[in-house]
């Protein structure tokens, strides 16, 4: 058995943790709320501040709804860990296969531009400026990714 002195100490550092990381959990909420509720606030006005305002104080309110009607923290540590492991299960491995795939999209899309841009590049030199003698011809012309056209 526990002594009573110890179990006020384990739900002090309880306490001292969802104390700490609360706010952490709070603020993507607000944020993800405020992102859905972008369509309907425009940015700026008054009511912005209140749908902020209001979410703040729904989150507190159920926090401490919660914190006063849960006796037992087992029940929410059985909870918070069945949560996170289904959503370890069930949703990760499908986010990491749609970055897998945007990553390598990406990957396509900036080897496209990189290529363009370079011919981009290889275009203003040969129709503009080239390589024509002048002081910057051995500059120009020395780089590997550049094939300069001497003018006769």
């Amino acid at each position: 058995m526990v002594p009573p002195a110890f179990d006020q100490i384990a739900r002090g550092f309880v306490a001292l943790i969802v104390f700490g990381s609360w706010p952490l959990t709070h603020h993507p909420a607000r944020a993800g709320f405020e992102h859905l509720t972008a369509a309907w606030v425009p940015d700026g006005s008054p009511l912005e501040r209140v749908v902020s305002v209001g979410f703040t104080a729904a989150f507190v309110a159920a926090t401490a709804g919660v914190a006063l009607v849960v006796t037992d923290l087992g029940i929410v540590l059985h909870l918070l860990g069945g949560l996170c492991i289904s959503f370890i299960i069930f949703f990760l491995p499908g986010l990491l296969l749609v970055n897998a795939a945007i990553v390598k999209w990406s990957k396509v899309v900036l080897e496209q531009i990189d290529t363009e841009a370079i011919l981009e590049v290889r275009g203003l030199l040969w129709e503009g400026e080239g390589c024509r003698g002048d002081a910057l011809q051995e500059e120009r012309c020395s780089k590997p990714w550049m094939e300069c056209i001497h003018a006769p």
